[in-house]
Parts: structure tokens; C-alpha cells; sequence
């Protein structure tokens, strides 16, 4: 049986969850529907917290949807059967239309503007793509071959164009900068006067850079954590590690990034790191006090404090850290400094977040993300955000 439900403007809020709830026989009303909603479906469950915005369109067979997922307004989604899992965030005037399967992982967000038609897709958790994506587009579009793959935690720049004529995968935590375009196929004057008329799938593989105004053409495949520089147009396929550049695109040097530190570079980094937190937290309205012991460094803000420890074999220094703490360091930090209360621990070797989270380890995973260190937990990454902005946001 389908259900077209279609909410009129003047309809008060209470009776259109009232009847909704009817409809899907929800447990629970805590959702939002906004004014001149349709939405047309056979079997559809949403989880606790969906927002749905002024004058959006959903349409599928079956979907489900986790907790805290919003579809912003004006926007319309369509596909046969839809999962869109917890936190999930389709912004204002977007067009979803996927013939089969359409899959969103936990906390993923497509910026405004986007566009994304396909015959399949599954878009991997943390996904951040940016406004104004054009995410298929052309009649390939809608044929057998268009099949859209991407990973975990992937980052897609605005203006980006992922044509998908053809299957196009790309791997966990790649990166895509604005401007980039994949096209699976290459054709527009007449073949049978000899011009070529060429088809093929792209594959860019985990932790790989595409940096913006790059062009990947059909048939390419490019290693795991390969760096094309700006501009470049990629023509072959390209191996892992590298780094490749320019018109049409040449490996100029492979192998040279994914190395193992030393624990001496590594600390360097780290401190290079912090010392550039110290004006951002100043920024956004916080005293800083920074000190130096014993090859370790300390952050007093406010009443909080920060410490990154090179040496985790001595913890007298931290002893003396009353308070709310957050302890960055190498190696695994005892069950007893957790057990303080008021202790986060970032560990540094297994990329693993323990113990209490709140604003300020939110802005400092935040702020290590921007520094391509990236500690991924359930929760979404945010920053606090600088009082001047703030104050012009919320008025």
C-alpha cells in the first residue's frame, strides 16, 4: 500500500505529527515537519530528532531513517529504497534522485545546492561534501553502469562534478578539493568521423589528495595515498604514494609520502601543532597560559587544561593538573588518570579518544582535524566558534 502524505500550510504543527504518527505508527513525536512537506512512500520508519524542512519532497518504497537526521527545506529526494543512518544532514535546496539503493552513513552532510542522481549509491560515514556538487548529471546518469562508491570520512570540495557514466569508488578519508572533476566518459563530436568516444570506471584509493581544479579522465585508477597537484589533468593511472602534477598529469615522485616517522619528527609536528592552537583559543575568547617542563607542554585555559605529553613513563607532572584535564600523549594512559572524572585522553599511537567530552576536546579534535591528525568518534567534528561570529549567527 502506498501513503501519499502531503502537509498543507495552514495545518497546525501537533495535528500534522498527530497524523503522521498515524500513518507510520511512530512511538515517539519527536520530530519536525515543516509547512507544504509531501512525502509518498510505502514502508518508512524515522528515527528520533528528524527534521524535515518547509516545502520538501520524499519519496521512496521503503526508508529508514537514524536518529537526528534533517532534510533541509525545498529540497527533493527520491530513491527506491533509502537509508539515511543517525545525524545525518541534506542541506537546503538539494535534488537526490537514485533509482535503487541510496545508503548515508552516520553523520554525513551534503552541502546545499547538490545535486545527486545515480542508479546506486552508498556515501560512507562522515562524508562532508561541500555546497553546489553535481554528484552524476548527463543521461549516463540514469544508466546500468551508474554506481557511486565512496568511503569513510571523505571530503568533497565545492563545485566538484563526480560523473558516474560509469562506477566511480573513491576509498576512506580521501579528499577532493573544489573544482574537481571526475568524468567516466569523454565524448561529444561525431565518432564515425574519428573522434574518440571513450567510457571507463575511476578508483582513487584511500587517504589520496586530489587537490581543486584537477581533471580525472575515464578508465583512471589512482593508488592509495597518491597527491595530484593543482590543476592537473590525469589522463593514466597513477601509483600509490605518489606525487603526480600538470597538463596532462606525470608522476614526479613516487613513493614519497604514507613514510614512518621518527618519534623525534613526530613530536616535532606536534609541537608546531600546539603552539598554533594557543592563538585560535585566544581567539575565540580564552586565557591561554602556555608552559614548558620537562619536554612537555601545558595549556592553561580558563580553568581547564591542555597537556601534550611526549613522555607518558612519568606522570608526576600530572598530578598537579586539577581540574577539568585533556592529556594528548603516545601511548595508552592508565585507567587511574581516567578515573579522575574529568579527564579526556587523546592517544596518539592507537587514534583512540577516551573519558569525558565536551566543548573544548570537541574544538581540540576539531582543530587537530584542520591539522591532518583526525581522531574519529560518533560524534560529528565542531569547533567553538570566535565571539564575533557567534554574535552575528545567532542574532
Amino acid at each position: 500500500m502506498s501513503f501519499r502524505f502531503r502537509l498543507k500550510r495552514s495545518l497546525p504543527a501537533d495535528k500534522k505529527i498527530s497524523e503522521l504518527r498515524k500513518i507510520l505508527n511512530l512511538a515517539h513525536d519527536d520530530i519536525g515537519i515543516g509547512n507544504s512537506v509531501e512525502m509518498v512512500f510505502n514502508d518508512l520508519t524515522l528515527g528520533r530528532g528528524t527534521v524535515i524542512e518547509d516545502g520538501t519532497t520524499l519519496v521512496c518504497d521503503r526508508g529508514t531513517f537514524g536518529d537526528s537526521v534533517v532534510l533541509g527545506h525545498s529540497s527533493d529526494i527520491r530513491s527506491t529504497d533509502l537509508v539515511i543512518e543517525s545525524g545525518v544532514r541534506i542541506e537546503h535546496h538539494c535534488r537526490v534522485l537514485v533509482g535503487e539503493k541510496l545508503q548515508i552513513g552516520r553523520n554525513a552532510s551534503i552541502g546545499h545546492s547538490s545535486e545527486l542522481i545515480c542508479r546506486s549509491a552508498e556515501i560512507g560515514e562522515g562524508f562532508y561534501g561541500e555546497h553546489s556538487l553535481i554528484m552524476g548529471g548527463g543521461g549516463g546518469a540514469r544508466g546500468p553502469y551508474s554506481d557511486l562508491r565512496i568511503g569513510r570520512f571523505v571530503h568533497v570540495g565545492e563545485y566538484s562534478v563526480l560523473n558516474t557514466a560509469r562506477p566511480i569508488t573513491i576509498g576512506d578519508e580521501t579528499g577532493l578539493g573544489a573544482h574537481v572533476s571526475l568524468y567516466t566518459h569523454g565524448m561529444w563530436p561525431p565518432a564515425l568521423e574519428g573522434y574518440p568516444l571513450t567510457f571507463g570506471p575511476i578508483s582513487i584509493g584511500k587517504r589520496c589528495w586530489i587537490t581543486g581544479y584537477s581533471i580525472v579522465l575515464p578508465g583512471v585508477t589512482i593508488g592509495e595515498g597518491a597527491v595530484v597537484a593543482m590543476g592537473s589533468v590525469v589522463h593514466q593511472d597513477l601509483p600509490p604514494r605518489c606525487l603526480a602534477g600538470g597538463r596532462p598529469a606525470k608522476v614526479l615522485r613516487e613513493g614519497i609520502y604514507g613514510n614512518i616517522l621518527s618519534s623525534a619528527e613526530k613530536d616535532s609536528i606536534l609541537r608546531e601543532i600546539m603552539s598554533r592552537y594557543v592563538p585560535e583559543l585566544e581567539f575565540k575568547g580564552f586565557r591561554v597560559e602556555k608552559i614548558e617542563s620537562s619536554g612537555n607542554i601545558f595549556l592553561k585555559v580558563g580553568d581547564a587544561n591542555i597537556a601534550y605529553l611526549c613522555r607518558t613513563d612519568d606522570f608526576s607532572e600530572v598530578s598537579i593538573l586539577n581540574g577539568r584535564t585533556i592529556i594528548i600523549a603516545w601511548q595508552r594512559i592508565s585507567r587511574e588518570v581516567l578515573r579522575r572524572g574529568k579527564t579526556t585522553v587523546l592517544n596518539l599511537g592507537a587514534m583512540e579518544m577516551e573519558g569525558v567530552v565536551d566543548e573544548l576536546s570537541e574544538d581540540l579534535r576539531d582543530f587537530l582535524r584542520r591539522n591532518c591528525i583526525r581522531f574519529y568518534t560518533k560524534e560529528r567534528f565542531e569547533s567553538i566558534q570566535p565571539p564575533c561570529f557567534r554574535r552575528l549567527t545567532e542574532a
